[in-house]
């Protein structure tokens, strides 16, 4: 991966990867499900961000410094030239008028091998993600084999902890809820009040159709082949509840980073917002609809900006307090802390040193590039998982942090029939015990026990001493639900 990624710029590796459909290839001898493509994304995105040549800033021109003749490398005019002439003219002459009138970015140098080799970065990221797959297996207590005659291995899996492993996958893809490592969930939003909200970018990688979504936003859209428009759907997040449900850790963020998380979730709410709400759009809302600009942002999952400070800050400022509701004292607090805090957001040579594949991160959400910035809106979700590694925690909190997310969440998405009970059980008036959460229909009655604790970076390379602690504690949490005796009150 390296020596391939290392010929260009991160941001000419995302132009041409985020063009590509987020599927695997069916000739690949293990799963290509749904999941599995998440993943290897995933990796391959962070590839990209780990080996690319930072140094190199002249791979991706905007069209107004590129001629028809060098856009694409040359490429572009090559193919145009094997086609009949008269489509020859007719499509030369669209294409040169579109680089004069539209100041799009477009890759200067370029070889038509350039496919190939990101086509290889993920197959490559395919066969890591096989291997981690299979350190997790074997550190959860499957077999591996390797016949050394044939030169392949073989898979001993346990039917039970085979079907354990796919819930568990199934849940985690559910979309509902982003859920961070600390171990605190946020609930996914509708589009509502867009403006106001985190976006965060996800592959389509079940082609759902978005077009209705578009059309709302004032661009009339349909697609033609029963496909989809995008290669990224929107999900969204309260800036304000995610920071909230994570605010027992901000002293000690702070004390880490030299800002808090607060200061980091409203930063990146801000690029968010300018991500999906362009400036062309707020200086003349008239000209474009937002559905176009948003359109753009779903089929690549990033945004480029000429980001000059003092004006780049200010179209932060202005999006905190006139679009978020910041009160300005809180607004002018934050944006003294903006370097820092951006810093911390963008990838240099030293985040690319200490990026793992095996770990997923750290993954930046800002891509430099010369004199512009990529917002990469795809990584948030990777990135807000992990942003709180490394600071200290307190279990008890953020275990009651936990159990009222889960009690809020199910009170108000009760079947007909059900209900809570109350969670202080007594015998002869005495307080027994005390239950995280009771749910009664008819005569029958769930006793629930809410757990939540870290995932720790291992995991993802199967270290069977973290796995072996996590089931143990998971097993003293199930014997409790199971010696809890229930004999009226």
């Amino acid at each position: 991966m390296s020596k391939i990624l290392g010929a260009h710029s991160p941001f000419f590796w995302m132009y041409l990867y985020r063009r590509i459909k987020p599927a695997l290839s069916k000739l690949d001898d293990n799963k290509t499900d749904r999941v599995t493509v998440r993943l290897v994304r995933e990796i391959a995105d962070l590839a990209i961000q780990k080996y690319s040549n930072l140094s190199i800033n002249n791979d991706v021109k905007r069209s107004s410094e590129l001629s028809y003749e060098s856009c694409w490398g040359g490429s572009l005019k090559k193919a145009i030239e094997e086609l009949p002439s008269a489509q020859r003219t007719a499509i030369s002459e669209v294409i040169i008028n579109n680089l004069k009138e539209v100041d799009s970015f477009n890759p200067s140098s370029f070889e038509s091998t350039n496919y190939r080799d990101i086509y290889e970065v993920e197959g490559l990221a395919y066969e890591y993600w096989l291997c981690t797959a299979r350190l997790r297996s074997l550190g959860k207590g499957h077999k591996c084999h390797f016949y050394p005659k044939e030169k392949e291995f073989f898979d001993e899996r346990k039917s039970e902890l085979e079907k354990a492993i796919l819930y568990y996958d199934e849940r985690g893809q559910s979309g509902e809820y982003i859920p961070t490592f600390v171990g605190v969930i946020s609930k996914v939003l509708s589009e509502r009040d867009a403006l106001k909200n985190l976006l965060v970018c996800q592959y389509n990688i079940d082609n759902i159709d978005i077009s209705d979504l578009i059309n709302k936003m004032g661009l009339p859209v349909k697609v033609a082949d029963g496909g989809s428009l995008t290669n990224c759907l929107p999900i969204f997040l309260s800036a304000t509840n995610f920071s909230n449900a994570h605010s027992y850790l901000n002293n000690d963020f702070e004390k880490k980073w030299g800002f808090s998380f607060v200061d980091l979730i409203q930063l990146i709410w801000a690029l968010s917002n300018l991500a999906m709400v362009p400036n062309a759009y707020l200086e003349d809302p008239e000209r474009q609809s937002l559905g176009l600009f948003f359109l753009r942002l779903l089929k690549r999952g990033y945004a480029i900006y000429l980001f000059e400070p003092e004006k780049g800050y200010g179209a932060l400022y202005d999006r905190l307090t006139q679009i978020l509701g910041l009160p300005k004292e809180a607004a002018d607090a934050l944006i003294a802390k903006v370097q820092p805090v951006l810093a911390f957001l963008t990838l240099d040579q030293g985040r690319q040193k200490s990026m793992s594949l095996w770990s997923g991160g750290p993954r930046a959400i800002i891509v430099p590039h010369g004199k512009f910035i990529v917002i990469d809106l795809v990584g948030l979700v990777g990135f807000l998982q992990r942003s709180l590694t490394g600071v200290r925690d307190d279990g008890k909190i953020r275990g009651e942090l936990f159990e009222d997310a889960v009690r809020n969440e199910i009170s108000n998405s009760l079947p007909k029939g059900m209900q809570t009970g109350q969670r202080k059980i007594k015998v002869a008036g005495q307080l027994k015990d005390e239950i995280d959460l009771l749910l009664r229909k008819g005569d029958t009655v769930w006793v629930c026990e809410c757990f939540s604790m870290w995932r720790p970076l291992s995991i993802e390379v199967g270290e069977e001493s973290i796995l072996n602690n996590r089931t143990e504690r998971l097993r003293e949490k199930l014997a409790q639900a199971d010696e809890l005796q229930i004999s009226g009150s």
